[in-house]
Order: C-alpha cells, then structure tokens, then sequence
C-alpha cells in the first residue's frame, strides 16, 4: 500500500500506430503496429480529504467520489479479492455497471473514461484497504484519431491502481502481463470487443505482429523516426470496414490481390528489419507508398490523406494513412538527419492539418519516480506535467 502521504506514483504509457497491413488483417494477413512516442501521463498521491478524486485535465473535469459510496456500489470481489484474477466482462456486466454507476454515482459528465477509471480503482484498489487517492490524468494522444488513445488510458491507470496496492513493483514481465490483463479488460468497456492490440503496445511497447488474433513481437534494430499528421476528419471505422467487405463479395478475384499484396508487405517489412545494421527507409518508405495505393484501391483514403500523400511526395517523403482510414491520422518515415522535415511541416500545418515529429517502436508503459523523471524520459509532455 502506499504508505507516506507526499508518496507519488507517476506512470506513463504510449499510444500507437498501424504501420502496415490495414484492413487486410480484417481476411486474416497480419498487421504490423508500434508504441508512439505520445503518451498518457497519470500521476497518483493520497488525497487529503479522504476521497477520491479525478481529474481528467484534456476535458477540463473533475470528480470526486466518498471512497464508501464506490465500494458499497461497485466493489465485487472476484476469485476471493485477487488482483491476478483479471475480469472477463461480458455485454451484460459492463451493462450492470453502467446501470450502478448512473443510479448511485451520479456525475455531470457521461463518458466512459469515469466509468472505466471506477471499474479500475473499485476492482484492485477496493480488493485491498480502500485508498483515497487523487489522480490526473493528461494526455498527449488527440482522441478518437486511431492512435490508441484509449489503450494509453487503461493501462496508465491500471499499472497505477496495481502499484498503488504494491501488487506490482518491478514492472517486470510478469507485473507487465497482469498490467495488460487489466487494461484489456477495461478497453472492453470502451469498445466491447478489442482485438488486444492497442494494450498490448501500449504496456509492453516496440513493435508488434497481429495475425488471427495472435501476437508476437518484431524486432526492429533501430527506434524508427516518423512525421505524424492528424486530418482533423472524423473517421468512421465500421463503414470503413464495411466498405471493404462490400467490394470484396462484388469483385473478390480483384480485391483478394489487393488483401494479399498488403499482407505480403509485413513480410518484407520484416526482410528488412533482419539488417541489425540499419533500417533501409528508402525501401520502407518504397512499401509505404505501395500500401497507400492499395488502401486507395479499397476504397479507405480520404481527399485530406491523398493531399497529405501527395504534398509528401512533392518534399521527398512517402506518406499513408495509419488505422481505419477515411480521415484520421497519416504517417511518413524520416530518414536519419533529415533536414527537410521542418519545411515539410510547415507546409502541412499551413494546409490546416496538425503534425508531430515523433518516434515509433520505444517503450512501453513506465514507472517514474516523480514528475521530473517524466520530463527527463518521455520527449513528449503534456503542457500539465511539464511546468
């Protein structure tokens, strides 16, 4: 337990990025996914008042709830208070906690995100002597943009409520599994049935393989520098999906080359992340522009992800849209020492769009000693943290 009243648990934890292998994972080809340098920061301490509190900085809200009311309302023990017996929510449970939390825990603020975070605090931290903590969270990650905002958001909390309870110290491989278990079965609440993907990244970070629901980490020698640029355009993912189902049963002897040529990039992507001397970004960048007109032959770009493709071609870069498509975010690698990404830049936020200069395949989630060390270790802090 959390033993000193100035004790601070400060964690973070990245978002991530679909490099390769978009909507074909759908037909069973595998997808290639990396942790971001963009993270969620939560830092936790011991309330004063004897309550719990949150403080969801990005929405500008606050909540603060008797730590009686929450374990009287939500608390239920499972595999005699257990923290390593993880949850299986089903449809009907998360249904059950929405109904206690509206009924009894009355807010002003109807998201999930609070819903989520008493899910969390009530299973692990109440399985022990109840503490009143005061958590807040803040985020670098824009929301709803596919870039596993929400998986940032449970496994921040989750590693926080764990070691809040000293059910986790190290963040070992063993602590870092227990920690995806939780965020997994949070992000059921968020999205009813995650692929485990986004957690995944998010806890362990690197870069990861997703095939029939299957996991395997990829080795890539290098951390990978890319340009990362946010449409602004609402994406709308079963459509998307939808979309793509739609052409495949109209002209399958068309669109099954296509799902095949996208999984058949991973391999190759893979090919060259075997040189442990370098990454060839020139033969990267080569694929990057194959998978973008593959999705484009799908039927899943966007007029702003074609512009944004577009304009990268102009400066020397290769861009593609990362996720569902039909808006959301684009990505383009950049070569080591390059010295036309500011121009670049420039150009894109000039069009209207929001970019970041940021690094794909480092670490997952981690444990600071205090808010000095998450200026000191992440490269990205939100403007909460960083003063």
């Amino acid at each position: 337990m959390m033993e000193e009243k100035t004790e601070e648990i400060c964690v973070s934890s990245p978002g991530k990025a679909i490099l390769f292998g978009e909507h074909a994972v759908v037909y069973g080809k595998p997808a290639l996914a990396a942790s971001l340098d963009m993270c969620t920061f939560v830092r936790a301490k011991i309330s004063k008042d004897n309550d719990v509190h949150l403080k969801l900085v990005d929405f500008n809200k606050t909540f603060k709830w008797p730590i009686k009311q929450i374990t009287e309302t939500l608390y239920q023990p499972s595999g005699g208070g257990d923290v390593k017996n993880v949850p299986d929510l089903s449809v009907e449970d998360i249904e059950c906690l929405w109904s206690k939390v509206k009924s009894s825990i009355p807010s002003d603020y109807d998201n999930t995100a609070v819903l989520v975070f008493l899910y969390l605090y009530s299973s692990i931290v109440c399985s022990n002597e109840p503490l009143p903590l005061d958590v807040e969270v803040a985020s670098c990650l824009p929301i709803g943009a596919g870039l596993g905002s929400s998986a940032s958001y449970t496994t921040c909390l989750s590693a926080t409520m764990l070691t809040a309870v000293k059910a986790i110290k190290e963040f070992s491989n063993t602590d870092l599994d227990l920690v995806n278990r939780w965020a997994f079965s949070a992000e059921r609440i968020l999205h009813g049935n995650p692929s485990g993907v986004d957690n995944s990244v998010s806890v362990f970070g690197g870069l990861i393989k997703y095939q029939f629901g299957v996991i395997t980490r990829v080795k890539c020698p290098t951390i990978l520098e890319i340009i990362l640029i946010n449409t602004k355009v609402q994406r709308e993912t079963k459509k998307l999906v939808e979309k793509v189902r739609k052409r495949n049963v109209e002209w399958p002897k068309v669109i099954q080359p296509v799902l095949d040529g996208i999984g058949a990039i991973i391999e190759s992507v893979e090919n060259i992340f075997q040189d442990v001397s370098r990454v060839n970004i020139d033969k990267l960048n080569e694929l990057v522009h194959i998978n973008q007109g593959l999705l484009c032959a799908l039927g899943v770009s966007h007029p702003k992800l074609n512009e944004i493709c577009q304009l990268a071609a102009e400066c020397g870069f290769s861009a593609k849209l990362t996720g569902a498509g039909g808006g959301g975010c684009a990505f383009c690698f950049l070569p080591p020492s390059c010295s036309k990404s500011e121009d670049f830049m420039s150009k894109l936020e000039g069009r209207g769009f929001s970019c970041w200069k940021t690094k794909v395949g480092g670490p997952g989630v981690l444990l600071h000693k205090n808010i000095d060390e998450f200026r000191k270790t992440r490269n990205n802090i939100p403007e909460h943290f960083a003063q």
